[in-house]
């Protein structure tokens, strides 16, 4: 049966919901001729000589006919061709494609290595708790902007035949390159730097707030911008769902259990190092030992 559905597809014929009407009236087609083929088989009493012969159902061979013929012309010189154009864009774009699919999973997964944070199901929860524990220097905003920009090289490959792929996997597109992200992370900012280590992107930056009648020493992280990373991650996820329901379109199906990573490119940093609990940072943005008294002078951040 599987075999049977490829070959159909293959064809051109589809099974989705935006067609079901026009292949369950073909259906009703080939049912009709084959009702009125029955009928006519049937013996009928001869007719009188002057009268004619009685012809049951004289409309529906006809009208099941027509429609037939109308299908077929739509699967042959339309629907076929463009199954055939679509299958040759995912073959083309199947890098881009890919690259944005994977693009928030790839980066939370970085994030959580940067962060000596477990690999876990993508939730608020734990997103909230691997920013908190990542400290905002120039070193990592400079990284995530560089990451962003993959997904953005690959987004321009993808425009000149967008129009070439199916409608739900544009709007997805469409709403992963809107993210707000970028306005936190301008893609300007975007560089690697060979130098870079990562140590230098765990480099904490403080900053004295005072509150509860005191100043309190404390860390900048980035778990104020919990919100917009999650939006990014379900932009991203919006992709892969959409990319998933052509699998037999692309070279290989895309495989991720939403926890396992998906194209592994960490940038920085052991690849076989694990992590089994959260780091104290991930809990606290406080600096033991650093706070102040009321009234004394602040520190230079």
């Amino acid at each position: 049966m599987r075999r049977i559905r490829h070959w159909l597809e293959g064809t051109g014929f589809t099974f989705g919901r935006e067609h079901l009407a026009l292949n369950i009236l073909a259906g009703i087609a080939i049912i009709g001729v084959a009702v009125t083929v029955f009928i006519s088989n049937i013996p009928q009493p001869v007719p009188a000589a002057g009268e004619q012969e009685p012809d049951p159902l004289p409309w529906l061979f006809d009208l099941c006919i027509a429609y037939l013929s109308a299908f077929l012309f739509h699967l042959l010189v339309v629907a076929q061709p463009a199954r055939r154009k679509e299958k040759a864009r995912f073959l083309t774009l199947a890098m881009p494609l890919e690259a944005i699919a994977y693009s928030g999973m790839d980066m939370v997964r970085d994030l959580e290595r940067v962060a000596s944070c477990p690999p876990r199901r993508v939730t608020e929860e734990h997103l909230t708790k691997v920013l908190r524990a990542i400290n905002h220097n120039d070193d990592i905003t400079a990284h995530i902007a560089f990451r962003l920009s993959l997904a953005a090289s690959a987004y321009k490959e993808i425009v000149p035949y967008a129009a070439d792929l199916p409608l739900d996997l544009q709007t997805a597109l469409q709403r992963e390159n809107r993210t707000s992200l970028t306005l936190w992370f301008p893609l300007d900012k975007a560089s690697v730097d060979v130098h870079t280590s990562l140590q230098d992107l765990r480099t904490v930056v403080t900053q004295d707030l005072w509150t509860g009648g005191k100043w309190v020493h404390k860390r900048v992280t980035l778990v104020g911008y919990a919100r917009v990373f999650m939006e990014y991650y379900k932009a991203s996820e919006a992709v892969r769902t959409a990319l998933a329901k052509y699998q037999s379109q692309i070279p290989r199906p895309l495989e991720d259990d939403g926890t396992a990573p998906g194209r592994l490119t960490f940038l920085y940093g052991n690849e076989q190092a694990s992590y089994w609990t959260y780091p104290p940072e991930a809990h606290s943005e406080l600096l033991p030992g650093k706070n102040l008294s009321r009234g004394l002078a602040r520190e230079a951040p």
